[in-house]
């Protein structure tokens, strides 16, 4: 009896896990690579290994692709490229055909036949056989393959462009191939965007500047669309050479096939309005994070990593700009308000780097050595105007300290002032400061007698008090680290050299110290 319910339990154990087996969820790969080398003569490239990491982190971030099922190629020959193809292949065992997407990217230089990996020619007939040897449902190639010319162009044949509809049976298979530019023309890369002009247009669609419907969901329609009309606009405006994306396609039992899903990331809710151009710059990085236009009828959202935005509007003529922060699947909901006025010239010339929220207000605290006393505490308070790597202030301050003696105590107090003059580098989140400035404090110095109480008794004077002032320059040296988009700490070393009048003579003194501060800018 306990056999038989032992092999009844086995069986069933078995069918359950056979039928998980036939229900696993469904598996995209994605195989991204990037080349900067063609044959000779073919101008290398600036971005196109950029380009590839993009793709590969859109499709996880955005996509639901496992990064262990995407991989980046950079610089690939054709036996490591068909042997990364192989391994992706093999992580389909016991799946279904139509549970299996897989998605190639190519960014580099070709011709209407063939990729081009460095000086080996690669068939596009045999990247075809390779990829259809994966057993899956639906494979898409998007290749942003350049040719040499003056615009860094790139170039692959295709059909005539033309809108793919699907929204027939839930589910897609086939074959789809989107080209950066159509028979004749070039496709541009831009140092600009750093990027490839098509793959950044794409990219910036399936972040969500493609949701025409506002659904939180971007198809390939959606994304198509948007790269085709952006990169055609761009190209002729900017180059005066025409670049239109091409697409050929050979799906059945199709349904909108959906690429990416911005619900639940980090997210920029831009406000409504009519014809508003949005770019997004990453803070310190000088990288265009996504490109958008506003609707009248809808927020538009785009998804973006947490991070730092300087984010530009253009509408009417006219250029204003608004710098924030986005947290970890935060929706960061931006208002008209926000913005301020920028010149377009200034924007576009120093991107990421341009300093919206000038004026900085700080409160100090330092702690203090030196020849007046042994221990001192300082507060300040600081006002200072910052452009581009540079910065002047002006700030006020007060502090006590003390020294003690064999025969006395020294108690030192002073309110003074300071003007200061910074330059600044930044790296990243933390900012490298040095400056130096004049400095004039006015201060009282209490001498008390260690035995105050004896002399009191017998009636003499246990207490003494002296007025002076000093007048010299003091230097810091520091790092300020972000907190957010306006607020920031500052940790950094400070030193003073002044002349000290006191009682009618004059001598030079000195301090020293370590200070921090919080501050924010607006």
């Amino acid at each position: 009896m306990i056999r038989c319910v032992s092999s009844f339990l086995v069986t069933v154990a078995t069918l359950l896990f056979m039928s998980s087996t036939c229900q696993a969820e469904p598996i995209r790969l994605i195989v991204a690579v990037g080349h900067r080398f063609g044959f000779p003569g073919d101008a290398p490239l600036k971005h196109a290994a950029r380009d590839a990491t993009r793709v590969r982190d859109v499709f996880v971030d955005l996509g639901g692709v496992r990064p262990e099922h995407a991989t980046v190629l950079l610089e690939p020959n054709r036996a490591a490229l068909f042997a990364t193809i192989d391994k992706l292949a093999a992580l389909t065992s016991g799946r279904r055909r139509e549970d299996v997407s897989v998605l190639f990217y190519f960014s580099g230089h070709g011709d209407r036949e063939a990729l081009h990996l460095g000086v080996e020619r690669l068939p596009l007939r045999d990247l075809d056989s390779k990829l259809a040897a994966i057993p899956a449902a639906l494979r898409i190639m998007v290749t942003d393959a350049c040719r040499t010319s003056d615009l860094r162009g790139k170039g692959v044949t295709s059909a005539d462009p033309f809108a793919i509809t699907l929204d027939a049976d839930p589910g897609a298979s086939g074959v789809i191939r989107l080209h950066a530019s159509t028979d004749g023309e070039i496709a541009q890369e831009s140092d600009e965007l750093r990027a490839a002009v098509f793959t950044h247009y794409w990219l910036s669609g399936l972040s969500g500047a493609a949701d025409t419907n506002g659904d939180a969901r971007v198809t390939f329609s959606e994304s198509y669309a948007f790269a085709y009309s952006q990169t055609l606009f761009r190209s002729a405006r900017t180059s005066g050479v025409v670049q239109r994306p091409a697409v050929e396609a050979t799906v059945r039992e199709g349904a909108p096939i959906v690429l990416t899903r911005t619900a639940g990331t980090s997210r920029l809710k831009l406000p409504r309005g009519a014809d508003h151009h949005y770019i997004v710059y990453g803070v310190g990085s000088r990288t265009v994070a996504g490109e958008l236009w506003s609707s009248s009828e809808r927020s538009v959202v785009l998804a973006v990593a947490p991070g730092k935005y300087i984010v530009h509007r253009r509408a009417g003529g006219h250029s204003a700009a608004t710098q924030i922060d986005v947290a970890k699947n935060e929706e960061r909901e931006l208002h008209a308000s926000e913005f301020r006025a920028v010149p377009e010239e200034v924007l576009a010339r120093k991107g990421s780097d341009l300093v919206l929220f000038p004026s900085e207000l700080s409160l100090g605290y330092a702690a203090r050595t030196g020849r007046l006393y042994d221990v001192g505490h300082e507060l300040s308070f600081r006002y200072e105007y910052a452009s581009d790597a540079f910065a002047i202030g002006l700030g006020a301050l007060g502090g006590v300290g003390s020294m003690d003696r064999t025969t006395q105590e020294a108690t030192l107090s002073w309110l003074g002032a300071e003007a200061i003059a910074e330059v600044r580098s930044k790296l990243g989140d933390v900012t490298l400061r040095a400056g130096a400035g004049p400095r004039v404090v006015a201060l009282v110095q209490a001498l008390r007698r260690t035995d105050a109480a004896r002399l009191a008794l017998a009636g003499y004077e246990s207490e003494q008090r002296f007025r002076g002032a000093t007048l010299g320059g003091h230097a810091l040296l520091g790092a300020r680290l972000a907190l957010g988009s306006r607020t920031w700490v500052d940790l950094d070393a400070r030193g003073e050299l002044s002349g000290l009048r006191m009682q009618g003579s004059l001598a030079a003194t000195w301090t020293a110290g370590i200070g921090t501060a919080v501050g924010m800018s607006f």
